[in-house]
């Protein structure tokens, strides 16, 4: 796998997706090894302008919060971390009483039509 073509990992994980089917919020899933053993989870909000999907891991400690922006030309995600990227970072956005700052956005691109290519942009301080 490649992130602005530089090579960031030689492995390869293997990943189970499961969207729970009688969850009263979209967007939650749980991620697991072939084993079973969940990894993440994630809980979506009812519905907001900002719709946001928290992640979790294993113990169910906050990990980062996806944020979709509805009404845009492009389809496009904010990942946001509990942890500045830098000293100097101002906070994005609270989660109760939590900061949480831009670590990465990723953007849908327009063209080609007929492929999903999307466009990751990491917060560079």
């Amino acid at each position: 796998p490649t992130v602005d073509e530089q090579s960031r990992t030689n492995d390869t994980t293997a990943m189970q997706m499961g969207r729970y089917l009688f969850s009263l919020t979209p967007m939650s899933y749980s991620m697991a090894r072939p084993s079973g053993e969940t990894v993440f989870g994630t809980r979506g909000t009812w519905f907001s302008l900002h719709n946001h999907t928290h992640v979790f891991d294993k113990t169910g400690d906050p990990v980062a919060v996806m944020v979709y922006h509805w009404l845009r030309l492009r389809s496009t995600h904010e990942i946001l971390s509990y942890h500045p990227v830098c000293k100097s970072q101002i906070p994005y956005e609270m989660d109760d009483s939590r900061p949480l700052y831009q670590f990465a956005t990723l953007t849908r691109r327009l063209w080609p039509i007929f492929w999903n290519r999307w466009d990751l942009q990491r917060v560079n301080c």
